[in-house]
């Protein structure tokens, strides 16, 4: 006999219109172990008033296969107050011992609950997010390349040439680095992206900080330096009039009557 891992074990077979859950209990002397199969629907409703049934059954491991992407938005809103386990769904369906009348979902319960099942790796909320963003700016960059290649190719037939693209592997990291430098603290890039976003947007400033790492790599290679930072103040000190007009107008603004006065150590 198997150990028993988890006396209260659900397995979930999903589809794309629902999904099929067993909520298996393990019986204990005569009494016998009990599934129960229930439907519940695909919509976020549905799956929050799925959570909160398996939590009332006292389910402490919920067992589904990564079949395609209907997976995530049950896994994304059950793993928030409970155990979720995502399995490969070969490895479920290749293990030995499975009766013909079982269903996937009891099946993906018994093996949950005897624990003969290996969890996939999930990355944790952040990490998807970020991935997320990526993979989204990636595809963005992979679509416009299409698009500038088939530009070239109509202007080439009409007899006009056109610089072609770089290289999209190399602007994809590029692109990686600036969001990640423009979020940073304390540093010239996010200063610069702060500064053009507010004006340009995001994107633009993105674009522009793109460029400001570029010549910052060129120039260190250029004269055999390290990259040294100007710092986040230094649009202000080499401009500080504008920054200086816009305190006082903001100042003004609110009711106030402003006279600036350097200081002493300063002046």
């Amino acid at each position: 006999m198997v150990e028993v891992v988890h006396a209260r074990c659900a397995g979930i077979d999903i589809s794309k219109k629902d999904a099929k859950v067993c909520v298996r209990v393990q019986g204990a002397g005569p009494r016998a172990t009990k599934t129960t199969v229930t439907t519940w629907g695909s919509m976020s409703s549905q799956i929050l008033a799925l959570r909160e049934h398996l939590i009332a059954e006292q389910v402490t491991c919920v067992v589904m296969e990564s079949t395609s992407d209907y997976w995530k938005p049950f896994y994304y809103l059950l793993e928030d107050g409970l155990n979720v386990m995502l399995v490969n769904p070969g490895e479920a369906r290749n293990r030995p011992g499975r009766k013909t009348d079982v269903s996937d979902s009891a099946w993906l319960a018994d093996l949950g609950a005897h624990g003969l099942l290996r969890a996939s790796f999930v990355p944790p909320p952040p990490i998807r997010r970020l991935r997320d963003l990526t993979r989204a700016r990636t595809a963005v960059l992979r679509d416009r390349a299409r698009q500038v290649q088939r530009i070239e190719k109509i202007l080439e037939d009409a007899g006009i040439s056109k610089t072609r693209p770089g290289n999209r592997y190399l602007e994809a990291a590029l692109g990686i680095a600036a969001i990640s430098v423009s979020r940073s603290k304390n540093t010239y890039f996010a200063a610069k992206y702060r500064r053009i976003s507010t004006r340009r947007g995001p994107m633009k400033a993105i674009v522009a900080v793109e460029r400001a790492m570029v010549v910052a790599a060129h120039t260190m290679l250029a004269r055999g330096e390290f990259y040294r930072d100007p710092g986040p103040n230094y649009f202000t000190a080499r401009k500080p009039g504008p920054v200086k007009a816009r305190a006082v107008a903001q100042l003004e603004a609110l009711g106030y009557e402003v006279a600036l006065h350097p200081r002493a150590d300063t002046a």
